[in-house]
């Protein structure tokens, strides 16, 4: 055995593609190989480190996802099920982040054992002075070791690499169910509003009504009150009068006190009839108040409701978004003050030279023979979007998708024929 030169020298390739060792003893470079080695080692236990101190912070972001989903889940039930899927994504992520850990630690036992190998190693290298034989056969030994902890550090990496691709996956996903539960929350916001507006002004004429009831019966208090008044201060004045003049009193007397009273007893009549069609005219007016409020509520329900009626019936049906196009039509060519039966036809039944039937909606008889011959066409879907949309980019797709519907209209006009 030769104590002369014993190179040993240790080539790592890349994390995670293996160790590629090739091995050369030398007695005064051993020292520095083995440090060389624990670098390394140190290197995977920094970023081990780093993947562990990371773990809290996803497990973190996780739990805040979850608490955010089911306020959310509270805010719209309408997206029960996308809140569901999302919870148990985060389950799954939750027991796949619990398999990370379990190969972190395992991962720690792999590198506590490389420790060992390296401490083995530096051993082996302190008795390889001893013999060459033996040394050899512990160097291969060494090596093979390595290789199999190399592989196993490479495929720990492309494990830890699958699950930060699932990670992404899974928050890419939680972020798009967020951004349509806020679209659905600003929608019911939105119908929120509109209740709101439409609440206050049924408050506002209900405060009318209840103003109006109260000055009328204000009103008749004060009149009520007069006509109690008036009532006693004249039958005190007739008891009065008669109670002092009773005995003096001639037929003569008695009859010019009659003629004295009876205009009183007329304009107290008149004044109670005032009363009494005052009255009425308050209770008429409550009434008529209280009705056009109701026709009020009722109209607006019923224009809702038509609304509603009409947008489903536009949208969900093809047939149905024609025969409006045809009718919108018909009222067009009216306005211009053209007459149906003379100066244009409707779904009209033509034979093509081939022998063929046509039907098209319209064709306008125009001088010397000719005629223009329409097809009537309404894109709705995309449009109403359009309208609809509160943020500029889903307005410009929506505006994009009706573009490109009248297009595919317009090009489909030449080879199609009208039956």
């Amino acid at each position: 055995m030769t104590h002369s030169l014993l190179y040993l020298v240790l080539f790592v390739v890349g994390a995670g593609a293996g160790f590629g060792v090739s091995l050369i003893l030398s007695r005064g470079q051993g020292q520095r190989a083995e440090e060389a080695a624990r670098r390394e080692v140190a290197g995977e236990l920094a970023l081990l480190k780093e993947k562990e101190r990371r773990l809290p912070e996803i497990e973190a972001a996780l739990n805040a996802a979850r608490e955010e989903a089911n306020t959310l889940k509270v805010a719209q039930a309408g997206d029960a099920e996308a809140v569901r899927r999302l919870e148990q994504s985060a389950g799954e992520l939750r027991s796949r982040l619990e398999e990370e850990t379990r190969k972190r630690e395992s991962l720690q036992v792999s590198e506590s054992a490389l420790n060992a190998e390296v401490l083995s190693l530096r051993r082996s290298l302190e008795e390889s002075r001893k013999g060459s034989e033996e040394k050899g056969a512990l160097l291969d030994d060494l090596q093979r070791k390595l290789l199999e902890v190399g592989d196993n550090l490479s495929r720990l990496q492309v494990e830890h690499a699958g699950e930060s691709g699932t990670i992404r996956s899974l928050t890419k996903e939680l972020e798009e169910t967020r951004s349509r539960l806020l679209s659905e929350i600003q929608k019911k916001e939105a119908l929120q509003a509109s209740e709101a507006t439409l609440r206050a002004d049924f408050l506002s004429l209900q405060t009318l009504l209840d103003e109006s009831k109260k000055s009328y019966e204000e009103k008749m208090a004060l009149l009520v009150e007069a006509r109690e008044t008036l009532s006693a201060q004249f039958k005190n004045l007739a008891t009065e009068i008669l109670e002092e003049k009773s005995q003096k009193f001639s037929l003569q007397n008695q009859e010019a006190l009659k003629s004295l009273l009876d205009p009183v007893r007329l304009k107290l009549g008149e004044f109670q009839s005032k009363v009494e069609e005052v009255y009425v005219k308050e209770g008429k007016d409550r009434s008529a108040l209280h009705a056009q409020v109701n026709q009020l509520m009722e109209l607006n329900r019923t224009l809702s409701d038509e609304a509603q009626n009409l947008t489903r019936a536009l949208k969900g049906s093809g047939k149905t978004q024609g025969n409006w196009g045809e009718l919108l039509l018909n009222n067009i060519l009216e306005g211009s003050g053209l007459r149906k039966g003379s100066d244009y036809e409707t779904q009209e039944s033509h034979t093509r030279e081939d022998g063929s039937r046509a039907q098209p909606d319209v064709v306008i008889h125009l001088p010397e023979g000719r005629h223009l011959v329409i097809d009537s066409k309404v894109s709705l879907n995309a449009y109403v979007e359009y309208v609809g949309a509160t943020e500029e980019a889903e307005r410009q797709a929506a505006l994009k998708r009706h573009i490109d519907s009248v297009r595919r209209h317009i090009l489909d006009l030449p080879p199609r024929d009208t039956r």
